[in-house]
């Protein structure tokens, strides 16, 4: 039965209603989109199933290969990142962070790192900053040090109002 859907080739269809043509980047970002919100793997793009419904969609769909879906995923989280920064900068408010701390089921640590704060409309905004693998040891100086390489890279070190810790013995000095 697959074969038969493999080989299928979807008829030509005229588009005589209007439709401007396709815009690539736009194409290019919607498909970014859906990779990180919906978790796919980089290939899913290079799936023959997508790129022949694309294709369907609209014959001008140029297909996207994992490399360049990763590049774009890149450029997207970087863009935020450096959004994000920028909002950070314009608050006016203090900023709560919470700083977590724990190892995976095979030991690895990790580290999570997010703010909390009230924007200029009164609404609570929360944004995971920062989560990544973090070696041992966890002790309170290297995690002091971590952390405050962390705010100053987010340059939020003069707005810190409160910061919330799990309860490990690493917090204690």
């Amino acid at each position: 039965m697959l074969k038969h859907y493999r080989s299928y080739k979807w008829r030509e269809l005229e588009i005589s209603d209007g439709r401007s043509p396709l815009d690539q980047n736009v194409y290019s970002e919607k498909i970014t989109i859906a990779v990180i919100k919906h978790y796919y793997p980089f290939q899913f793009v290079e799936h023959e199933g997508i790129r022949d419904l694309h294709k369907c969609l609209n014959e001008e769909a140029i297909p996207i290969s994992r490399n360049t879906i990763k590049a774009h995923v890149i450029r997207m989280y970087s863009r935020e990142r450096d959004n994000l920064k920028c909002a950070l900068g314009q608050v006016k408010s203090r900023i709560c962070l919470v700083f977590d701390l724990w190892s995976s089921c095979t030991t690895d640590g990790c580290l999570a790192l997010t703010t909390h704060y009230i924007d200029e409309e009164w609404v609570l905004q929360k944004q995971i900053l920062n989560f990544c693998h973090i070696p041992p040891p966890h002790n309170d100086a290297i995690l002091a040090t971590g952390l405050m390489d962390l705010l100053r890279e987010w340059g939020i070190e003069k707005k810190l109002f409160t910061l919330t810790m799990d309860n490990a013995a690493y917090n204690v000095p």
